[in-house]
């Protein structure tokens, strides 16, 4: 026959770290094709291997490879005359195999509490891909502790330390590779139980609003103790002098004026009560604009007044030069919350602000930006919105764990107030951030899902309208449910049969419920006596149970059990193994006596208890040689036994059977047979 031909289409693809998958096509011309043979090579190693398969295979994945390493192959056909013409020659790298993580880089330790500490840090800048972070902890002289986090988390709070302890904590970050280096290690002290000072306002934020004039924002701190009042600093950067103004403890946000243009300032801002003053914010700079001509230095003819409940009008006049003017932005703040802006066209004289708060008071000003970057503002005026009755307390709030993440939040309409646009459920875990949700005003109850098990959390319900939030609802506190493993449900339809006097067999169906099964226990226990038990694969069902008592009652039940646990066990059922079939006792009085050089006669007397004898089988063994045996009838009482060796010990013992099977035997006797006598040989 004709060589085969060359396959075709030949192509090769990694799927994964030693494994590539080989495909190709049947070769177009020349001879039949009886298999294949696919040849490869790695770039480094000079040595060819090949795998041989069937005619019908146009695909092969090649295993066993090295991981991030260039490989050549190609494919020869094979019939009875030999190798065909080979394929063209392709390549494929197999996946790298995965590489350990760096350092976890800037890793900071900040004491909150006596019980508390806030551990941050940023990922690794090389290495592999994190999976995520092991946090470990170590008080002085004690035990190292350990907290893991998800690839995306940066930072953990350490709760449930002891006050006034040292504590060394450092971070490692894991890939599907391994564990990579630790970071440097942070040691910090806990404070002592008492008073605490404030904490540190968050997210601090300044914002140049014309070249006199810079805005401070900050967030209240998360932690630390009650505060009375804020400080802000500032300071410019070519000559450090410090200046300082003071806000009240709702305050959120502060504007600076009377600074020199296009200065470059450092800003900061502290919590301080009575205890103390409390750490500082991180330093951050702002540059106030440049100076420019053309608009005066402030907006004179603003108008300021009431127009509701709900909204405040701002009425101002054009500055001169007009053409100066890009745009107004009017800002607006109460104590408690950041400035909000909006901008209004060059062209208007007047804004309505809505959606304010009723009976609330409100800061505002505008300020006029010109074409140049220039901000003009207007003195600052404080005025409160006029009064409208808000909903009252949502009544009879209660929360129920549903779960190991879940709560349901339950509520009764306020009694009091006007009509109720929707209500808002807050929720805070402790030493965590507050979360909230909206629902609709028909609305009584609602299941807060997502939640960490075994946790306890805060809940309150505010109810609000078109003239804003009511009051906050008491507090409530509920702790969620610890997790549960997930472990199958009970077997079902378990079955139990008799299947002899010492065996019964058990049939069921997997659990309907819950998690793969991984094996199964069969707990049998006989009355009276302590449960046994035997492990039986998914595979091995139906299963018979031997070794059992006859004729006793066993209780049977069964459990499921996964890789996290044991399941629910079945119904316990209860069977009785048959009874033992009706045989003779064991052989009584046996003698054995040589009676000459090759025989051995046996005597016994008929069993004394059990079923009548239908015959005897003598069991005969010689040392160190398998036992022989020959059955006798009743009537051949006693029986010599022939043919044996002269002078050689023989084991001999007596089993009685009736119809319905074989009987006790008889105790084993040892007997030697005569010396052959000293005669003649033949002639």
């Amino acid at each position: 026959p004709a060589l085969p031909g060359s396959p075709g289409n030949i192509r090769a693809e990694a799927t994964d770290m030693t494994t590539v998958l080989v495909e190709w096509e049947r070769p177009s011309t020349a001879g039949r094709v009886d298999g294949y043979r696919i040849y490869y090579q790695a770039s480094n190693d000079p040595q060819v291997a090949s795998i041989d398969v069937g005619p019908q295979t146009m695909s092969q994945a090649v295993g066993g490879l090295e991981p991030g390493t260039e490989y050549t192959f190609w494919v020869q056909a094979v019939n009875g005359a030999g190798l065909g013409y080979r394929s063209t020659v392709v390549t494929a790298i197999t996946e790298a195999a995965p590489s350990l993580p760096g350092v976890p880089q800037n890793l900071q330790a900040t004491a909150l509490s006596p019980t508390t500490i806030l551990v941050e840090w940023e990922r690794p800048s090389l290495g592999g891909v994190v999976q995520g972070y092991m946090i470990y902890h170590q008080p002085r002289g004690g035990r190292t502790s350990l907290r893991e986090v998800g690839p995306s988390v940066n930072s953990l709070i350490l709760s449930d330390l002891r006050p006034e302890t040292s504590y060394s904590i450092w971070v490692v970050a894991h890939s599907d590779a391994g564990m990579g280096l630790r970071s440097s290690m942070k040691t910090v002290a806990t404070p002592a139980e008492g008073p605490q000072l404030p904490g540190r306002p968050m997210n601090v934020l300044a914002t140049a609003l014309d070249a006199t004039s810079v805005l401070v924002e900050w967030q209240q701190p998360t932690f630390g103790g009650p505060l009375d009042q804020y400080r802000v600093y500032y300071e410019k950067s070519t000559d450090q002098t410090t200046s300082m103004v003071e806000a009240g403890p709702g305050t959120v946000s502060y504007t600076l004026m009377g600074l020199l243009p296009d200065t470059e300032y450092s800003v900061w801002v502290v919590g301080l009560s009575n205890v103390g003053m409390g750490e500082r914010s991180p330093i951050i700079t702002v540059r106030t604009m440049e100076e420019a001509p053309g608009l005066p230095d402030t907006l004179d003819n603003v108008r300021v007044s009431p127009a509701g409940p709900t909204s405040i009008t701002v009425e101002w006049e054009t500055p001169a030069p007009a053409e100066d003017v890009q745009r107004y932005e009017i800002y607006y703040q109460t104590d408690n919350v950041p400035a909000t802006s909006v901008e209004i066209d060059p062209d208007d004289t007047s804004y309505t602000i809505t959606n304010l708060r009723p009976s609330t008071e409100y800061t505002v000003w505008i300020v006029a930006l010109s074409f140049t970057g220039r901000r003009v503002r207007s003195q600052t005026f404080t005025l409160q919105t006029e009064q409208q009755d808000l909903p009252g307390v949502p009544d009879n709030v209660r929360a129920f764990p549903t779960g190991p993440t879940s709560i349901v939040v339950q509520w009764q309409p306020p009694s009091t107030g006007p009509d109720v646009e929707g209500y808002r459920i807050y929720y805070q875990a402790e030493y965590g951030h507050v979360s909230s949700v909206e629902v609709g005003p028909n609305t009584a109850f609602y299941t807060v899902a997502d939640l960490l098990p075994d946790t306890e959390y805060t809940v309150w319900v505010v109810a609000f309208s078109t003239a804003g939030p009511g009051e906050e609802s008491p507090k409530q506190s509920v702790r969620t449910e610890e997790e549960v493993p997930d472990v199958p449900g009970a077997p079902g339809s378990v079955r139990v049969t008799p299947s002899g006097p010492t065996s019964i067999t058990v049939e069921w169906e997997t659990p309907s419920t819950g998690a793969d099964v991984e094996y199964y226990v069969i707990y049998y226990q006989p009355e009276n006596e302590p449960a046994m038990r035997v492990q039986v694969s998914p595979s091995d069902i139906p299963y018979t149970i031997r070794d059992l008592l006859p004729d006793t009652q066993y209780t049977i039940w069964i459990v499921a059990f996964s890789t996290e646990g044991m399941g629910e066990r079945s119904p316990a059922l209860a069977v009785v193994t048959q009874e033992a079939p009706d045989v003779p006792g064991a052989p009584g009085s046996v003698r054995v006596t040589p009676s000459g050089p090759t025989s051995i006669t046996v005597e016994w007397e008929t069993p004394s208890t059990g079923a009548d004898v239908e015959y005897y089988v003598i069991y005969y063994q010689p040392e160190n040689e398998p036992a022989m045996r020959v059955q006798v009838s009743p009537s051949d009482i006693p029986y010599t036994i022939r043919d044996l060796l002269p002078d050689t010990q023989y084991t001999i013992w007596i089993v009685a059977f009736s119809t319905e099977g074989m009987g006790e035997r008889s105790p084993a006797l040892a007997v030697v047979t005569q010396e052959a006598p000293d005669v003649p040989g033949a002639p």
